[in-house]
């Protein structure tokens, strides 16, 4: 059996654009509500993965750069969006 080719086109890249969103993950600073972009592009499972892990919070973190950062900035935490 041959494989079968595939080709996309701008409509199907689009349709799947429409289908699939992405989603960002977004740190917030609390005390200045400044926020700042994290990564892109990514699934909402992936989205959600991230948004699991306890070094994404300063409540949580325990690594020396989420310490780092809670003192430096204050308070913080990761979230998404959608794109």
């Amino acid at each position: 059996m041959k494989p079968m080719k595939t080709w996309l086109t701008y409509e199907s890249v689009n349709y799947f654009k429409v289908c699939m969103p992405t989603y960002k993950i977004v740190r917030l600073f609390i005390n200045t509500c400044d926020t700042e972009t994290v990564a892109t592009g990514l699934t909402l499972e992936e989205a959600e993965e991230h948004c699991q892990n306890p070094e994404t919070s300063s409540k949580t973190a325990t690594s020396p750069e989420g310490k780092a950062r809670t003192e430096n900035d204050g308070p913080w935490f990761d979230g998404f969006l959608e794109e």
